[in-house]
């Protein structure tokens, strides 16, 4: 029998061979630089972030200045932030030993000390605060005596201690009624203490200030 002749039948099979050599060669490659990258994120000492540089600058700086308290708070919150809670605190406390008035050092120690869980000294820094503000005639606008009222509330609040907890976050509401979160933490005091009328009244006034509160809006349903 005579074959014919199909004159596009040998560019067909070579363009396909050509094809099928291309695909595998590319899939080497891929599968070579997929190994390469692989090892070079694993093993390749990554870049320094802008926050580790600039705790390395004010590292080198309170060397140069140990006596500045404000450099002292200010890599105590740079560790703070990043999670070294020890660090942040034993920094805060220099800077105290600095200036025994430092608001900023006693509020970071009182939040370190939260999430270390020890309330009780929590409790302490934010109430000292609280202390020296006593006869100052600006406390009514000072923003870090509203925020260590707020956290005392919170505190106050998860001890179950619920008369303090609703006078500390009164207090902060005195210096910003627009506080929502204070608003709600209120609520949560005079609800626990089965004041479900004064609770709604707080949770509505938080959901004033924050429309989408969802929370808030649990809490006047359940009162």
């Amino acid at each position: 029998m005579t074959t014919s002749y199909n004159p596009h039948e040998v560019p067909t099979t070579r363009w396909l061979d050509r094809a099928l050599w291309i695909v595998t060669a590319l899939l080497i490659v891929a599968t070579a630089g997929f190994a390469g990258f692989y090892y070079w994120d694993r093993y390749h000492p990554r870049g320094e972030s802008l926050l580790d540089r600039e705790t390395q600058h004010l590292e080198r700086m309170i060397r140069e200045n140990p006596e500045n308290p404000a450099l002292r708070v200010a890599i105590a919150q740079r560790y703070f932030v990043q999670g070294m809670l020890d660090l942040a605190i034993q920094q805060a406390q220099e800077a105290l030993k600095l200036d025994s008035a430092s608001e900023e050092a006693l509020i970071l120690l009182g939040k370190a000390y939260t999430l270390k869980g020890e309330i009780e000294q929590a409790i302490t820094h934010y109430t000292k605060v609280v202390e020296l503000n006593q006869d100052n005639e600006f406390a009514g606008i000072n923003r870090r005596l509203e925020t260590a009222y707020y956290e005392l509330g919170e505190l106050y609040l998860q001890r179950g201690d619920l008369a303090r907890a609703q006078e500390a976050f009164a207090s902060a509401l005195a210096i910003d009624r627009t506080d929502a979160d204070a608003r709600y933490g209120l609520g949560l005091a005079y609800q626990r203490a089965g004041e479900h009328a004064k609770a709604v009244e707080q949770f509505r006034e938080a959901t004033r200030f924050v429309p989408n509160f969802t929370e808030a809006y649990q809490g006047m349903a359940t009162s």
